[in-house]
């Protein structure tokens, strides 16, 4: 169900079966559903897109010095653990969506990358050493081949999250959870959670307003209540069908004010309706691509927040994991209501499976023991509501410039970096964001514990948010209509000159 985009198209990538890592991508649209460290010099803040920095040609350069030794060593054990590594990056590209792209040609046949042999030298040498796939691979990731050296088991640690990708992940859902408690494990088939009413005369007026990966996203009536609803409709794939169930259900069961309510399901013409409450202001996202004009401030900060944590406390309480916690997936409507959305990547949790290790998400919100393949539970969705935070107060993630590859690496092994000109921020505020990014995931709080946190006590109003919500819809709109003339401008000229 869950290609890139969930029920609604993304501008920042997601981890999951279906697709490698790639960087950002401005032009999905965003609709009803669906940055902190210093800007960095390069970054068109508007589309959200990451540009080649100078950090990027740096990296580069150290792929054209041939034969330099990074790290000098006459240690055996040293060499054969290099070794060790080195293959287990050949196994682990060979199992996944990479292999597809690697291809060589040895004695004038096409070769996989999964059948080249290759051994480490003594002084061990990353330059030489390396294949040439590798250094390609390595290339596009944005990582030197000094941190590789000085780091081979971290990255050899984030590529097994191309492997993790591979893996599917059963549905395991709870109905009417009296007790909060681990569920056992439930199974559904698609006639579960699907209405097996024809859509077609239940909606009127059809509008599409977006289109995704996966999918088309409509406005439309619901002729019972004349109400307004976002409807998306994605092709039914047999091979998404458990992915979509596990989607569906969690979204069915997941009733609260701060989660988008679903509506319904139907099935026509081997196309998934999805039926959804219209969150009229979009998404975060939208409010962040005018960062440049308009602002939140703590205090509006403060009630995002608090909102958020509502909504996450309640699918926590029930033992279920978001995964994609980040601007793109927090609906916002002109009551100033904000909301949880997106459940693609979220997991329910099981007495049989209390916790999960596969690697899914957005690489710039993800979490330590995520990336590194440790087992994690509800804490995953704290940190990346800890670099939303940072997204609103700066207008992006950190190492928003980098390769997704590149800055899984340099949350694993630089941590994130610090606000910049801490001295405008509270200390309420820097105090809820270090608890939040809190590397060890015990010592992170929960939800319920964050939401008695002396910073959301600054929340404004939901009118006030609401007011500001409002004129930065109205900045974004007066933006495209500028960005379309502009355009159109450019096309005139080339007609004429």
């Amino acid at each position: 169900m869950k290609s890139n985009s969930g029920f609604f198209p993304k501008r920042t990538p997601n981890l999951n079966s279906s697709s490698p890592i790639s960087t950002p991508n401005s032009s999905s649209p965003n609709h009803s559903t669906s940055n902190g460290s210093p800007k960095s010099p390069g970054f068109n803040n508007a589309n959200r897109e990451p540009s080649n920095s100078n950090s990027n040609a740096n990296a580069n350069e150290d792929f054209s010095k041939k034969n330099t030794n990074i790290k000098k060593s006459n240690n055996p054990d040293k060499k054969n653990k290099k070794q060790v590594l080195f293959n287990k990056m050949k196994k682990l590209i060979s199992l996944s969506n990479i292999n597809t792209l690697i291809k060589v040609k040895k004695d004038d046949e096409v070769v996989d990358i999964a059948n080249l042999e290759f051994e480490v030298s003594d002084p061990f040498n990353v330059g030489n050493d390396l294949p040439s796939e590798f250094r390609a691979l390595i290339e596009s990731s944005g990582i030197t081949l000094k941190e590789i050296d000085e780091n081979t088991e971290t990255f050899a640690s984030i590529l097994q999250i191309h492997n993790e990708m591979n893996k599917e992940e059963e549905p395991s859902i709870d109905f009417d959870i009296e007790e909060m408690e681990l569920p056992d494990h439930v199974s559904f088939k698609l006639s579960d959670v699907v209405n097996k009413d024809d859509p077609n005369p239940i909606f009127d007026n059809l509008k599409k307003i977006g289109e995704g990966g996966v999918g088309v996203i409509f406005t439309a009536t619901h002729i019972p209540t004349q109400n307004l609803v976002a409807i998306k409709q994605v092709p039914l794939k047999k091979s998404e069908i458990e992915q979509t169930i596990n989607e569906l259900v969690i979204m069915k069961q997941s009733k609260h004010p701060n989660v988008v309510d679903f509506k319904e399901a139907y099935v026509s013409h081997k196309m998934l309706w999805v039926v959804m409450e219209l969150m009229d202001l979009g998404c975060l996202t939208d409010v962040l691509d005018v960062y440049d004009q308009v602002k939140l401030n703590e205090n509006q900060i403060a009630r995002i927040c608090h909102e958020t944590l509502q909504g996450l406390h309640f699918i926590h309480r029930h033992h279920r994991i978001h995964r994609d916690i980040k601007s793109d997936n927090l609906l916002l409507n002109k009551k100033g209501e904000v909301k949880l959305a997106d459940f693609g990547f979220s997991v329910q949790l099981t007495k049989q499976k209390a916790t999960r290790t596969s690697v899914v998400g957005t690489p710039y919100w993800m979490a330590p023991e995520m990336i590194k393949g440790f087992s994690y539970d509800t804490k995953v969705d704290i940190w990346s509501l800890g670099i939303m935070l940072m997204e609103m107060t700066e207008g992006q993630p950190p190492y928003m410039d980098f390769p997704p590859l590149r800055a899984l690496f340099l949350i694993s092994t630089k941590g994130i970096p610090p606000l910049k000109n801490l001295d405008k921020h509270s200390a309420e505020l820097k105090d809820f964001l270090a608890l939040s990014l809190k590397t060890e995931p015990e010592q992170r709080p929960s939800a319920i514990d964050l939401i008695s946190h002396p910073f959301l006590a600054k929340a404004c109003p939901m009118n006030d948010l609401r007011d500001f919500l409002l004129i930065a819809n109205q900045v974004k709109k007066n933006w495209m209509t500028m960005k379309m003339l502009i355009i159109l401008m450019i096309k005139l000229l080339n007609m004429y000159y």
